[in-house]
């Protein structure tokens, strides 16, 4: 299990793919989408938060498209619609331009913190 849920099943995956997140032009209509598995996502309260790693254009041409799910009829495995694209293999640092540490911190007598910590009081 991941903070995106399970990966046993993602369409990437399952074709020696790495999963990127892909925010060059989404198409018209569709960047409210985003949030359906947003990025930042595992940077809950409480954990060393996460590690972004913005790639060179070069890669642009060695990306695979979410399209793909849709054209293999794969519609039993999981994809994030508009965003995600696949990459066949590892990426090479020299393909990384920046990387940006990002940890989200929070109140812990905010709304919100209470509200996960119903949900789950064995978490701090």
């Amino acid at each position: 299990m991941t903070t995106f849920g399970s990966s046993e099943n993602s369409f990437f995956r399952n074709r020696g793919c790495i999963s990127v997140f892909d925010y060059r032009a989404p198409s018209a209509g569709t960047w409210e989408r985003r949030t359906d598995c947003y990025p930042f996502q595992p940077a809950s309260p409480g954990n060393e938060g996460v590690a972004i790693f913005v790639l060179n254009r070069v890669i642009y041409g060695r990306l695979q498209p979410w399209t793909l799910w849709g054209e293999e009829k794969a519609y039993n495995e999981k994809i994030a619609p508009y965003f995600e694209a696949g990459h066949e293999g590892p990426i090479s640092l020299s393909l990384v331009d920046r990387l940006i540490l990002l940890k989200i911190m929070e109140d812990p007598l905010s709304l919100a913190a209470m509200v996960r910590k119903s949900f789950n009081p064995l978490r701090e």
